[in-house]
């Protein structure tokens, strides 16, 4: 790779750990992972488990199917109890999924 595209391939700062599959969506896009740790002042963070902007308020967010399937359990839990659905103790994270699937707003 050249000085030139390392300048303009587009890098994402992200927590760690990160899912494998935000992983691969963000190469396939071109993308350069960086670890978090190591983001410029004010540059926004993307949460290695959802793949959301850190610190946006997930369980509030309109969120499609594909950033639904990304969340981690308490993340659904708390996504789900935005939308009075009690999720039982022993839900795994597909049970959760599935509860959360019908909250999903159409992705454009």
């Amino acid at each position: 790779m050249d000085s030139e595209e390392v300048t303009t391939q587009k890098v994402i700062y992200a927590t760690h750990p990160l899912r494998p599959e935000l992983k691969r969506e963000a190469n396939a896009n071109g993308c350069k992972i960086i670890d978090a740790a190591f983001a410029p002042k004010g540059e926004r963070i993307m949460d290695g488990q959802t793949g959301l902007p850190v610190g946006e308020p997930t369980p509030d967010a309109a969120l499609t199917e594909a950033q639904i399937r990304r969340l981690n359990k308490a993340a659904l839990i708390a996504f789900l109890a935005t939308k009075v659905v009690d999720a039982p103790a022993e839900a795994t994270n597909a049970d959760l999924i599935e509860l959360a699937l019908p909250f999903a707003v159409q992705s454009e």
